[in-house]
């Protein structure tokens, strides 16, 4: 009671004083006239030192006794420092403890006034609410390059008109693909503005006020499992023609009844029994809400029983005539076309033709050499207005801005450290857990390190050995290393979904793994996870892996990377035929995508990944050449492997096949991001321009001027990895990635193997780290590559509105300022109007101009200031 009559008269004392307007001495007013014989004047830390207060009695500490810069009483009742000085010719009086207030003057008032700074909330004051629209500056000096009064050269002309024709073919093919049904809304607001903060009555604080919560918010919802299943399409059938699925609706011909039927389909009743066995399948698991509960089998509602009527044409499920002799089917057709290999080989041509064109090769050149001189040149003139325009935005900073880790292989996501005390973990606590079968017999995991004579002990990260050492341009070598200690059985065991503890310790890493992301919040990734196509079922194992472990997290998204292995496989017997493999990696998505009942696992998981990948080493010579006359998948039994751009096309025809069923369906669809330009022929970046979304590394990108300004151009996404080009086929500081970025590409940073590059927990920062140090990249710099990583991504676009802001460009998320996103616009539109220009009328074949980067927001009026 004591101190709350201290802060009475300190407020009345204030009060007093700002109505006779003195300044910030009082001398004798009506108030304090009768106060005079104590003093004139008494400074506040002297008052509340004679009053203990609740955070440590008479304390001298900077916090005046519990009251004020810590938020924890009501400090916007003063102004620190707040003082009632003594006059300087009279000596200080010897201090008195205070009178009691007269309460009854002017009562009703006091009152009002008390409630109504009360009400004020200090932590309010002291964090503004940020404004919306936020002002931004958007004025800073460019670099205005003016065209020259003479016709232009016939070699710009000629190499405008092949560039532009190039760009033409890449919309051409990339537009084939549907919108993504992912993106679309789904009701949830997006808040663009950090709200006001709540606060709430709280006895325990002399003020009465403490923040009920921060300014947070609302982030998008993310549950994977336990959605409805979508309906089966019972008429719909998928075959695999010329290496393509093709999609159709089946109907029984109308000559059935001179046909010598199968027994399969004989009679309506075997039908039916056939039907209630598919519905009864144990393999079928129940769908539950919880992300947490183990599934159990559970039989799902039987599907409507088919009728047949002999000699009438109609539909009938797939699943129960599979005899072509049966069916109405034409094959040559397809609900979902895509473009044809001869399109595809005539296409690749011209753009060969159009890289290696002398004039293009010479005006490409100085174009990258321009823009990378008018990067500098901005910088030099406008870093200190981005500087400011950062330091203007409150709480944001290169550490709280999204981070994606676009390419990083989901066997070595985790730093050799986490591994190392993870094996050591289970080799103490679970010695006697049998964990692989050799030589007709279980072995445990201790006798498994006991036969390799190691204890956990003896274990280090040097006995690990899984640091990339010794594997410059040794790509076998740097596979090796993904085996602890050099034992393969220890990868199986530690790193692989399927073995006979059904990939448990990988799936309990894994959720290690994910909690570290969920602590750090602004970092997330992109989880590579293979699908080698030696067996169909292949994605049943690791949709269960992934449903049964509950391996969906909001910081994580998968990506299904396919190994180009066909000629190990066709060795080993496991596959005929490379129409065989792609019918392994592709039939079984085609099925659940027409039927996700009959697969609910996988049909969770689908959700949860967002691209296709294609891997291996690019640096191994390829004894086959892509052409009209190579033959096709169904009949590619050679054992040599298919050329690279051979892969590319198949690959993309049958994932633009799959997406345009997916989105028909309202399913979410995948994009087409490989590896591709870290070692090899320019030849695989030819393949991906046409075809891929966005590629990973692109290192080799550099020696070709035309094809790299192609890829500024389109703004192709490029997931570079210095420090894993470094270890392979790239000393750092000969990496073209500051190059790339100066000029304008749309670059980002990603580990590709934490496992085996890095150091530190942190394996993305350490990468955006050595970049900033080696090649003295800016806050801004790193800013910007980090919004380019968010946008690469495959995020949800609720998502990344969310990680981004409006338009993809708020600085208050970013914290890249406009300014350094105009001039990139701007530059880019410069170039794309030049080549217009000089390229002459627009071809027969032009299509709409493909949004492959964020569109750029509405500069802010000048009101908004």
């Amino acid at each position: 009671m004591a101190r709350g009559r201290a802060l009475e008269r300190i407020r009345f004392a204030q009060r007093d004083r700002s109505r006779s307007n003195v300044g910030t001495s009082v001398h004798s007013s009506d108030s304090l006239a009768s106060k005079e014989e104590r003093s004139d004047s008494l400074d506040i830390k002297d008052i509340l030192m004679q009053y203990p207060s609740h955070h440590g009695g008479g304390s001298t500490d900077n916090n005046f006794g519990g009251i004020g810069m810590d938020g924890s009483d009501d400090a916007d009742d003063f102004q620190f420092p707040v003082i009632l000085q003594r006059e300087e010719s009279e000596a200080a009086l010897p201090l008195q403890p205070p009178e009691e207030p007269d309460y009854a003057e002017d009562e009703e008032d006091d009152d009002e006034a008390l409630k109504e700074e009360e009400s004020k909330d200090v932590r309010e004051e002291l964090f503004e609410a940020i404004p919306e629209p936020y002002w931004q500056s958007t004025e800073f000096q460019r670099v205005i390059i003016t065209e020259a009064s003479e016709a232009s050269e016939e070699d710009t002309k000629e190499a405008c008109r092949v560039l532009k024709k190039a760009m033409e073919i890449r919309e051409r093919w990339i537009s084939a693909h549907p919108f993504p049904p992912q993106d679309i809304s789904d009701g949830f607001e997006e808040v663009t503005m950090s709200p006001h903060r709540k606060t709430v009555k709280d006895p325990a604080t002399a003020g009465g006020l403490h923040p009920a919560e921060f300014r947070r918010r609302s982030v998008p919802p993310y549950k994977v499992f336990g959605t409805p299943l979508p309906e089966t399409i019972p008429d719909m059938k998928f075959k695999m023609v010329n290496g393509v699925m093709h999609v159709n609706y089946v109907t029984v011909r109308d000559d059935l009844d001179d046909l010598d039927l199968p027994m399969h389909a004989i009679s309506e009743e075997k039908t039916a029994g056939l039907m209630q066995n598919k519905s009864t399948s144990s393999t079928n698991l129940e769908v539950s809400d919880s992300d947490d509960e183990p599934r159990t089998p559970s039989p799902r509602t039987p599907a409507r029983r088919p009728s047949f009527k002999r000699g009438l044409s109609q539909r009938i499920p797939s699943i129960f005539c599979t005899d072509d002799e049966c069916l109405e089917v034409d094959w040559s057709q397809s609900l979902f076309p895509v473009f044809s290999f001869a399109e595809y080989v005539a296409d690749f041509e011209a753009l060969r033709k159009t890289i290696y064109s002398g004039p293009c090769t010479s005006f490409s050149y100085k174009r990258l050499e321009l823009l990378a001189a008018r990067f500098n040149l901005h910088v030099l003139l406008n870093e200190r207005r981005e500087l400011e325009a950062q330091k203007s935005v409150p709480h944001r900073d290169f550490y709280n801005v999204r981070k994606v880790d676009t390419h990083v292989h989901h066997s070595a996501c985790m730093n050799q450290k986490h591994m190392l005390r993870f094996i050591k973990y289970k080799l103490k606590q679970h010695p006697n857990e049998a964990v692989i079968f050799r030589d007709g017999r279980f072995l445990t995991l201790g006798e498994v390190f006991k036969s390799l004579n190691l204890t956990a002990y003896d274990l280090s990260i040097d006995t690990l050995d899984m640091h990339a050492n010794n594997t410059f341009r040794r790509f076998d070598r740097f596979n090796l290393k993904y085996n602890p200690a050099g034992q393969s059985r220890l990868r199986e065991i530690f790193l692989k979904t399927e073995n006979i503890l059904s990939g448990s310790f990988l799936a309990e890493i894994t959720r290690e793994v994910m909690q570290d992301l969920e602590a750090s919040k602004y970092q997330l990734v992109e989880w590579r996870i293979s699908i080698y196509g030696r067996k169909a079922s292949e994605w049943s194992s690791l949709s269960r892996w992934i449903y049964v472990n509950r391996l969906a997290h909001q910081n994580v998204r998968w990506v299904i990377q396919t190994p180009r292995l066909y000629d190990a496989y066709k060795r080993s017997g496991e596959v005929q035929n490379f129409g065989q493999m792609l019918s392994n990696i592709f039939a079984p998505l085609f099925a659940v995508s027409i039927d996700p009942a009959s697969n609910p696992p996988m049909h969770y998981f689908l959700q949860t990944v967002v691209a296709f990948d294609s891997v291996d080493d690019e640096s191994r010579p390829e004894l086959e050449y892509m052409s009209l006359n190579s033959p096709t998948p169904e009949n590619w039994t050679s054992g040599n492997n298919p050329p690279y751009s051979y892969w590319m096309y198949y690959m993309y025809a049958n994932i633009c096949a799959l997406n345009k069923l997916r989105a028909s369906r309202g399913l979410s669809t995948f994009a087409f991001r490989p590896h591709c330009g870290e070692a090899g022929d320019i030849d695989h970046l030819v393949s991906t321009y046409i075809c891929a979304h966005e590629i990973n590394h692109g290192i080799v990108l550099r020696k070709n001027s035309a094809l790299h300004y192609l890829y500024y151009l389109s703004q192709i996404g490029i997931a570079m990895s210095p420090l894993s080009n470094n270890k392979l086929f790239l000393d750092y500081n000969k990496n073209p990635f500051p190059k790339y970025f100066c000029q304008g590409l749309n670059v980002s940073l990603s580990t590709d193997d934490p496992l085996m590059l890095h150091f530190t927990k942190d394996a993305l920062l350490e990468e955006y780290s050595v970049a900033a140090q080696v090649w003295r990249l800016s806050s801004t710099d790193q800013c910007e590559i980090a919004r380019n990583s968010v946008l690469q991504s495959g995020w949800e676009r609720k998502f990344k509105l969310h990680f981004l802001g409006k338009d993809y460009s708020d600085i208050r998320e970013t914290n890249v300022p406009l300014i350094r996103l105009i001039y990139r616009h701007e530059t880019l539109q410069h170039e794309k109007e030049y080549i217009s220009q000089h390229a002459g009328p627009q071809s027969r074949n032009a299509r709409p101009t493909l949004i492959t980067t964020a569109p750029m927001p509405p500069q802010p009026a000048t009101a908004a200031k």
